[in-house]
């Protein structure tokens, strides 16, 4: 694998303290990996990644031009250019183009040699008939990778020149690149090996596919490329006085959540909730987790202008009609009129199921046929699978002239009907069938024509027999929304969700394994939540002004208690501020009545200070005021603390 980069590496020289810093780097790159990627599905809406274990598997033990042609229209090649030319290529000169490709087989001569000689092949075939040649090591590198996944993998000179300069490792020049990133990734694989968590979470999610480490580690660079490129840019990017809260525990919040889908992250005030908050929901819509705060809210803004995540405030006189929906007044031209509104949560559970499944299939296979192939070869034969297969709450389909739309196709009594703008109309079988429309349907009937005819019709020249297409009842291509519910026990939950707190849990979505609707009582709609949207609720345990959640609302969150930390007013703040920090801790346990600790200690964030003077106005002006305010609710037995009191008088009486 190394051919010659052995020889440049004693040349160059690579000292045992270049390696530690390598592997601290590579020990690094993990582990934000597994903050943000950890529980995210690897087919996950916008960067599905699974495809590449697919198509290893589809080309084991395949002939060279058999592989070609599975590889030619993937992303990891450029696809525009050199599609077209393997096409001809293989249209015309089959034998010479599985020749050529041959030559990257023979590895009896060096990788560096190989590829040389495949690129002056290429060069010949292509002759003046291409301007590209289809000769690049990135095209070589995919050839490779199909036909040998445990000594080759996929290359990408961005993926190549991040990494190189993440670790501090001089790039070489166009022939020498691949065999010098496959020989980068040795010290990543094994890194990798010796990692269960992530080994787990590869072996599961490609469960029957062709396992192959070196992919799991292309995998990874190619999902922190972005992390990486920022590292180069900014290798100084948290700032002594920029404060980094991190939250080490959130990929566990995001384990839970993805298993609950809903979850109450509670403590006292500065424990960090609303940050806390924000990078849960990155984490849920598949982001990777910015290690700057201010980054962190950006991308969370940017998340809620696009619709996927959605924001509320409960409080005391909120109801059902503002959260679900409810009949509102109109006034147009003197006349009022009453409509039903719509309100948040119905909005954006509607956003979540128009982006639910996708209407994706899952086929069983024999041989190993790949996912595309499907099993009629007559369009009444493949209609009338799709009638079968329609579950009961209908299918999403996107509309032909707008992608990102979808609409609703549903059956009853042995009729297809499509609601896509509030209203319901027929779907005639005939224009679908034929392909025709008139102007009322020109989005709807070629939409589920083109949907059969893609996910039921057979490919003429596929080379076995799949059995039957089963509908896939899974999230798994899903576009994930959150919602997040502040102050969310300053409402009266059960009055505010109504008979929808049934439907909240896991196994009760739309797509979970007993989904349950309702018929709205003002719209008259049927209604379901969907399996795609994750609710994150944040609580103050402090505050006894309202009542505790019930049980049956209780039951069906997860609650995770955030913790004032110390060590983070260590790295974030003055000296003074963790002696501080020891004070007020010490003055709540030696005073507190009957509440633990933890619900009461003044969160890390309100002793982040630059100086002592921004110290000193925190006290004054929010942590003094709000133990005053624990003394005054009775939650805290002591005298009222003097506003002239200043840092040091409280640190000498609470030492």
């Amino acid at each position: 694998m190394a051919d010659n980069i052995n020889l440049i590496k004693q040349e160059n020289g690579t000292s045992s303290c270049d390696k530690d810093m390598e592997m601290r780097l590579i020990q690094d790159l993990l582990k934000r990996y597994k903050e943000a990627y950890l529980s995210v599905p690897l087919d996950h809406n916008g960067a599905d990644e699974l495809y590449k274990w697919q198509l290893i598997t589809e080309c084991e033990g395949k002939s060279e031009l058999d592989i070609i042609q599975k590889f030619k229209t993937k992303n990891i090649v450029d696809v525009p250019r050199v599609n077209q030319v393997l096409t001809a290529l293989s249209k015309d000169q089959p034998q010479q183009l599985a020749d050529n490709f041959a030559l990257l087989m023979n590895e009896d001569v060096p990788l560096s040699d190989r590829l040389s000689d495949f690129k002056s092949a290429m060069a010949e075939l292509c002759g003046d008939k291409f301007n590209m040649k289809a000769n690049d090591e990135r095209t070589a590198s995919a050839f490779l990778a199909c036909w040998n996944p445990n000594k080759y993998t996929f290359y990408k000179d961005e993926i190549y020149q991040n990494y190189c300069s993440y670790i501090n490792e001089p790039a070489q020049k166009a022939g020498n690149k691949y065999p010098h990133y496959l020989q980068l990734l040795e010290s990543l694989v094994q890194t990798i090996r010796q990692d269960a968590e992530l080994l787990d979470k590869f072996t599961t999610e490609t469960d029957g596919m062709l396992q192959s480490d070196l992919l799991i580690a292309q995998n990874i660079l190619w999902q922190m490329k972005d992390m990486m490129k920022k590292e180069k840019n900014n290798p100084n990017q948290n700032p002594q006085n920029e404060y980094s809260m991190i939250p080490e525990n959130i990929r566990q919040f995001t384990n839970i959540l993805r298993l609950k889908k809903n979850i109450i992250l509670q403590g006292a005030p500065g424990t960090g909730k609303t940050y806390n908050t924000a990078a849960l929901a990155l984490a849920i819509c598949g982001e990777q987790i910015p290690e700057d705060h201010r980054e962190v809210m950006r991308r969370y803004e940017e998340l809620q202008k696009e619709g996927r995540i959605g924001f509320v405030t409960f409080h005391q006189s909120m109801d059902y009609e503002d959260f679900v929906e409810g009949i509102k007044p109109k006034t147009e031209n003197g006349t009022v009129s009453y409509e039903v509104e719509n309100g948040i949560f119905k909005k954006i559970c509607e956003e979540g199921q128009s982006h639910l499944n996708r209407g994706s299939h899952f086929i069983k296979e024999e041989n190993r046929v790949s996912v595309s192939q499907v099993v009629h070869n007559d369009i009444d034969e493949a209609i009338n699978s799709f009638l079968k297969d329609i579950p009961k709450e209908g299918i999403y389909i996107p509309s032909v002239r707008n992608p990102s739309k979808m609409f609703l196709v549903y059956k009853e009594g042995g009729s297809l009907y499509v609601k896509g703008d509030g209203r319901s109309y027929p779907i005639r079988m005939k224009s679908v069938r034929a392909g025709e429309y008139d102007y009322r349907h020109q989005s709807y009937e070629p939409a589920v024509g083109q949907y059969i005819r893609k996910h039921y019709l057979s490919i003429t020249d596929s080379p076995h027999i799949v059995e039957k297409t089963v509908w896939n009842e899974e999230t798994r291509s899903s576009e994930n929304y959150v919602l997040i519910i502040d102050e969310i026990n300053r409402g009266n939950v059960s009055k505010i969700f109504g008979e929808l707190i049934t439907l909240l849990e896991a196994d009760k979505r739309i797509g979970g394994d007993h989904p349950i609707r309702v018929t709205l009582p003002y719209s008259k709609e049927s209604f379901g939540v969907p399996s795609n949207l994750y609710i994150i609720g944040t609580m103050n345990t402090t505050d006894r002004s309202v009542g505790n959640i019930d049980y049956a609302v209780r039951r069906r969150f997860a609650f995770a208690t955030l913790k004032a930390k110390r060590e983070l007013v260590e790295q974030n703040s003055i000296l003074e501020a963790a002696t501080l920090f020891d004070a007020v801790e010490s003055f709540i346990k030696k005073h507190k009545i009957d509440m633990d600790f933890e619900d009461l200690m003044v969160g890390h964030s309100y002793f982040f200070a630059k100086d002592e003077y921004e110290l000193e106005l925190k006290w004054q002006y929010e942590i003094l005021p709000l133990l005053n305010e624990y003394i005054k609710d009775g939650i805290v037995n002591a005298k009222p603390i003097n506003s002239d009191m200043t840092v040091a008088d409280f640190v000498g009486i609470n030492d």
